[in-house]
């Protein structure tokens, strides 16, 4: 019987340790690989978005015929868009998330008349480097 001896404890620790080194080894670059893409795709995600939101704000404020600049929020013909912890709202309803700030300033001539009303728009995102659109709207 002494041809069947086992394995001592002091083996087992050893082999699961190589076995746990070999391990992380493989699977950290993939997840490494897997966090870069989820930063990514969320970081596209939020440009697409600030993009939607411009180009609809920028067509709504064309066919506007009152418009009312305020804080953070925007007032097209008695429809409502403001934004409050990085979401965009329409009247009050939920309409694009991921957007950070909005502002909204009008341009005045020298006669102190509106001729256009400019428009910011950032991403929302824990990134350093913000996103930011911007579009001047004149008025005729």
């Amino acid at each position: 019987m002494k041809g069947n001896r086992g394995f001592t404890i002091i083996e087992l620790v050893v082999v699961l340790g190589l076995i746990g080194l070999v391990l992380s080894l493989i699977f950290s670059p993939i997840i490494f690989s897997y966090k870069s893409f989820h930063k990514q795709s969320q970081s596209i995600s939020n440009v697409a978005n600030v993009r939607r939101a411009i180009n609809y704000l920028t067509r709504e404020i064309r066919k506007a015929d009152e418009i009312v600049a305020g804080e953070n929020s925007i007032t097209l013909d008695s429809t409502v868009y403001e934004v409050y912890e990085g979401i965009l709202y329409k009247e009050g309803q939920e309409f694009i998330e991921g957007i950070g700030k909005l502002e909204v300033s009008e341009i005045m001539d020298n006669e102190n008349r509106r001729i256009g009303i400019k428009i910011k728009i950032a991403a929302n995102g824990g990134q350093k480097k913000e996103y930011e659109l911007s579009s001047t709207v004149y008025i005729r």
